[in-house]
């Protein structure tokens, strides 16, 4: 029983028992004695800037003998907690900025074996009416139609699936990420791999940046969903993803800065409250006690910084517009109008 970390170097953190991490890439790499190769025996290692944690998965197939089995990623890991969504997640540390995360145990994830088939990242919303239009504007929508060609061809029992997951869902699991028994990733595997091998040979990505070439990583985010939804008998455990460098309420702050843009304070503004009537909407169907308490802080708390920092906000404001008429507001109040630039 292994969860496996995906990782393209070595990293400077201790491991839960039984999390092994596994180089990818690791053709023509120096890798650390403690760590797995994705290049024994039959392997896809060479392809790894194409198939990006998809060469571990092909090495967990193809060479593992574990009876559960598991893969994460090197920053990604499964909290023993279902929040119905990261953002919710982020919420609560940004509250609780001493929350500590730490993975999962894998024992913890055996035990749930008991009762699921898989586990599995919480599914979450990307913006968009759906999967479908929200490749359109990351990725070359011609490779997502080779694969629907493809699935037609190879497994056309699996076309009203992938259409329902793709073109009428805007929601999916992502990462790859999962934990489940070795004869349940047996299946999976030989289904996902015989359809981008088929896809690979019809997509030339030769031109394609160093984000576009990753193409098969990303259809196998997809095609996951499709491979759930479709065994729709499968019992899924659904579980919280939290990355290791957003543990804190400084790094989230910095996360939502950074996806702002430099109009920063309004535009994370806007995606708060955008995300949150998304999430918020999708997490009443459910409506758990923790949740709840939860928003309730959080709006605690954005009520407690908006009186805290109000005032100090309309005099940025008011030193911005003295700064920008200054020539005026000196002449206008004399001393005491250049007084206010102090």
């Amino acid at each position: 029983m292994v969860v496996y970390v995906m990782t393209h170097k070595e990293l400077a953190i201790n491991f839960p028992q039984d999390y092994q991490p596994i180089m990818l890439g690791s053709t023509n790499k120096v890798v650390p004695k403690q760590y797995l190769r994705d290049d024994f025996d039959q392997n896809i290692s060479l392809k790894n800037d194409s198939y990006c944690e998809l060469t571990g998965l092909y090495e967990m197939w193809k060479n593992s003998d574990e009876k559960y089995i598991g893969l994460v990623h090197y920053r990604r890991f499964f909290l023993d907690r279902d929040y119905h969504s990261r953002f919710f997640l982020y919420c609560h540390l940004f509250i609780n900025s001493n929350l500590k995360l730490e993975p999962i145990p894998e024992k913890q994830l055996k035990k749930y074996m008991q009762d699921y088939d898989w586990i599995v990242s919480t599914p979450e919303i990307e913006f968009g009416k759906s999967l479908w239009k929200h490749w359109g504007k990351y990725h070359h929508m011609k490779d997502i139609e080779v694969t629907e060609k493809v699935i037609a061809q190879l497994y056309p029992e699996y076309l009203d699936s992938f259409n329902h997951i793709l073109k009428h869902n805007n929601k999916m699991s992502p990462f790859n990420m999962f934990y489940t028994s070795k004869d349940q990733l047996d299946e999976y595997a030989r289904w996902l791999f015989s359809i981008l091998e088929a896809v690979e040979e019809k997509v030339d990505i030769s031109n394609y940046d160093t984000y576009h070439r990753r193409l098969f990583g990303f259809l196998g985010e997809e095609l996951f969903n499709v491979w759930l939804y479709h065994h729709s008998k499968l019992n899924i455990k659904y579980l919280t993803v939290y990355n290791t460098h957003l543990s804190n309420r400084k790094e989230i702050l910095k996360r939502f800065q950074d996806r702002g843009g430099v109009l920063s304070r309004w535009k994370i503004c806007h995606f708060f409250l955008q995300k949150f009537y998304i999430d918020f909407h999708s997490l009443m169907r459910k409506a758990e006690n923790l949740i709840i308490i939860v928003i309730t802080k959080l709006i605690k708390s954005c009520c407690q910084y908006l009186k805290k920092h109000i005032n100090r906000l309309k005099f940025n404001l008011l030193r911005e517009l003295i700064v920008k008429n200054q020539k005026l507001f000196g002449s206008f109040g004399g001393k005491e109008g250049n007084r206010c630039l102090n």
